[in-house]
């Protein structure tokens, strides 16, 4: 029983400081800068792969209704943004996020743009939804929590599928050689901004809630590349040329790195049944 409490208090004093991090992110004014426009939208690399990834579930799903997408988990959503933009009204979407600074931010964001979403800021873990979803999704969120918690969200996400719905993740893969540097260094010098944060190996054993584990995949070698500077100091900067080459030629550098150096992030398909 007291080891049992004492692992309690453990995922509750790392979920809190997750998102603490999480909000001193944004009430430091991230969330309130100046909002991007399609015009100018800068996506990284497994941002352009979840969103294709988004879009093919999209098109599979035919249907005479919209297709309803929680983005539970947001940040910053230019993900769903261009989504709406890709699909317009064959899409539904509901944009949900911890922060009321960052929801203020994506609101913005989409009435600038021209376009409508549903916006809810509230807790992930107090969420009771309905079973009302297509597709669930969120990037670089379940590697803050512990397992118990990863697995407590799971389960929020798969009440809020209907049954054949997709739930589609992209979180830190701890084969990734140069993020894990770059973390740790940051970390020792007591300037890592993003609260605690476990690289994943694999979601398989966090499935749960009708939600089955379909697919796993690691993605995005070069975003690892512009983090070289921060992980080798001067040394890095050395290799700033040939960073700038290969993200110029992103579908070929991409598959030669993922072999060298991993991918950035795991890129996980779960179906619920």
């Amino acid at each position: 029983m007291v080891v049992e409490t004492g692992m309690r208090d453990d995922r509750e004093k790392q979920r809190g400081a997750s998102m603490k991090a999480w909000l001193d992110y944004y009430n430091k004014g991230l969330g309130r800068t100046d909002v991007p426009s399609l015009k100018t939208l800068v996506l990284s690399r497994f941002q352009e792969i979840i969103i294709d990834e988004i879009s093919k579930e999209i098109e599979r799903m035919a249907s005479s209704q919209p297709i309803r997408i929680w983005s539970a988990g947001s940040g910053q959503d230019i993900i769903s943004l261009s989504l709406k933009s890709r699909f317009g009204e064959r899409v539904d979407i509901l944009i949900q996020d911890l922060s009321e600074d960052c929801i203020a931010f994506n609101r913005r964001m989409f009435a600038e743009n021209g376009f409508e979403a549903r916006f809810v800021a509230k807790d992930l873990f107090v969420t009771d939804p309905a079973a009302e979803f297509d597709i669930v999704f969120n990037t670089g969120l379940l590697e803050h929590f512990s397992t118990g918690d990863q697995k407590k969200l799971i389960a929020v996400f798969a009440s809020g599928l209907r049954n054949g719905g997709i739930y589609l993740t992209a979180t830190p893969s701890s084969r990734a050689k140069i993020y894990i540097r770059w973390k740790r260094r940051l970390e020792k010098k007591g300037v890592w901004k993003y609260g605690p944060e476990t690289p994943i190996l694999t979601l398989g054993g966090v499935e749960g809630g009708g939600l089955h584990l379909e697919g796993e995949c690691d993605i995005d070698a070069l975003s690892q590349l512009e983090l070289i500077p921060g992980a080798f100091g001067v040394l890095g900067w050395l290799f700033k040329p040939v960073v700038i080459l290969m993200i110029q030629m992103p579908r070929v550098s991409d598959g030669i790195l993922l072999r060298i150096i991993g991918g950035y992030c795991i890129l996980s398909r779960f179906v619920k049944s």
